[in-house]
């Protein structure tokens, strides 16, 4: 029978495990991707990638964490810049950001985490539970090689999830470095095992 202190161990390693940045490809064909949140002081928020898959699961290659609103413990690429063209969001104050690598041409997905906030107020002899819902986005798209792409992520009004994915265009000859923002397709999607990730010769 384990000891408790051996739950404890064990547990942590588990975390520990979790605990990456996600694996960036250092090989063309590839595509760069800045992921946004806001930033919320002493409530976690961040967005982990999983390379090479069309859905999400701890067994993915590759997968780790690209934004955290939680400053300290946890790996992340927060503040890493590429030199991605600017926009009006990426310039925008209280948020997180960072700018990676994706492999081109192959699913990348991403998992967007809000969770639950639960407070409890003592009146007296008189206790108030209060509990503000978080939210999950589980999403996937294909950059194209050479691209560059904005994703952004918040919660919305409705008090689920909101994302969007926008294919970054500069216009040199217009004068303006400030890049156009397109829509680009993304899709929500489910978790999956590894036998389920895609094989690519960049991992």
């Amino acid at each position: 029978m384990l000891s408790l202190a051996s739950l404890v161990f064990l547990s942590g390693c588990a975390a520990l495990k979790e605990n990456v940045a996600i694996r960036e490809p250092s090989e063309n064909p590839r595509a760069r991707i800045r992921v946004v949140i806001p930033s919320v002081f002493n409530a976690y928020r961040g967005v982990r990638g999983y390379p090479n898959s069309a859905c999400i699961g701890k067994k993915v290659d590759g997968n780790g964490n690209i934004v955290s609103s939680q400053f300290g413990f946890e790996k992340h690429l927060n503040g890493q810049s590429l030199d991605m063209p600017a926009t009006e969001l990426s310039q925008r104050k209280n948020t997180v950001k960072a700018e990676f690598f994706a492999v081109a041409d192959q699913p990348i997905s991403f998992r967007y985490l809000i969770p639950d906030i639960s407070s409890l107020t003592i009146v007296g002899n008189d206790e108030f539970r209060t509990r503000i819902p978080g939210c999950t986005a589980n999403i996937s798209m294909v950059p194209e090689a050479g691209a560059d792409y904005e994703l952004a992520f918040e919660l919305g009004a409705s008090g689920k999830c909101a994302y969007e994915a926008r294919k970054l265009v500069v216009r040199p000859s217009e004068g303006d470095s400030t890049a156009s923002l397109i829509p680009f397709p993304i899709q929500a999607v489910g978790t999956c095992d590894i036998q389920r990730t895609v094989k690519t010769s960049a991992q």
